[in-house]
């Protein structure tokens, strides 16, 4: 059937209407009529392209973020079928550099949740230079034990603000995370029971 693996461990379709495919051997390609492997170096400059793909994200450009069962991260630029292990970028900005979550977001800006639960916004530019910033830093809130984060509230902002589909980026990211958790602070507050006065 023209895929290098029946395992596809997922699917996205691009703007420009290509269906793209992660699977255990490599990133496919799909324009309705036949299938196109990507998991071999087509220039000298690209790094290896990555298997078990287990996530593909397209940013505000088109480029093309991929994340590995092995949470590893890659960009893929569909242009010049260049494909850049994003390593050194991330070591700025977290400890633990295995990626285990992405996501874009209604901008365009693909979001990225470290093993270490630290939360990060990427994208890249026309050059296909990557920019990284960091939204919330989780140093000091895992239990290394788990390596859970301790506060319950914290740990469901960092998911309630991966699954909104109503953010949008007015460059103030920490004020929305804020108003999540306030909220969230307030409806614990809420489930408390108010002891009821006994008369004496």
């Amino acid at each position: 059937n023209g895929l290098p693996s029946n395992n596809v461990l997922c699917a996205l379709r691009s703007h420009d209407g290509f269906m793209w495919l992660g699977t255990w051997y490599g990133l496919c390609r799909f324009d309705g009529g036949k299938f196109v492997t990507y998991n071999q170096p087509i220039q000298a400059a690209s790094d290896n392209p990555p298997r078990k793909i287990e996530s593909i994200a397209e940013d505000r450009l088109g480029t093309l973020w991929l994340k590995t069962v092995d949470w590893k991260l890659y960009t893929f630029n569909p242009r010049t079928l260049h494909f850049h292990a994003v390593y050194n970028e991330l070591k700025k900005y977290a400890k633990n550099l295995q990626v285990i979550k992405i996501q874009r977001d209604d901008e365009g800006h693909i979001l990225l949740l470290t093993k270490d639960k630290t939360l990060l916004m990427a994208c890249t530019d026309k050059k296909g230079n990557i920019s990284i910033q960091k939204l919330v830093d989780a140093k000091g809130k895992i239990d290394p034990q788990t390596f859970q984060l301790r506060e319950d509230i914290t740990q469901e902002t960092f998911l309630r603000f991966l699954e909104s589909k109503s953010y949008k980026d007015t460059g103030r990211p920490l004020a929305y995370l804020y108003t999540i958790a306030r909220n969230l602070c307030i409806d614990e507050f809420r489930k408390v029971p108010v002891e009821e006065l006994k008369e004496e």
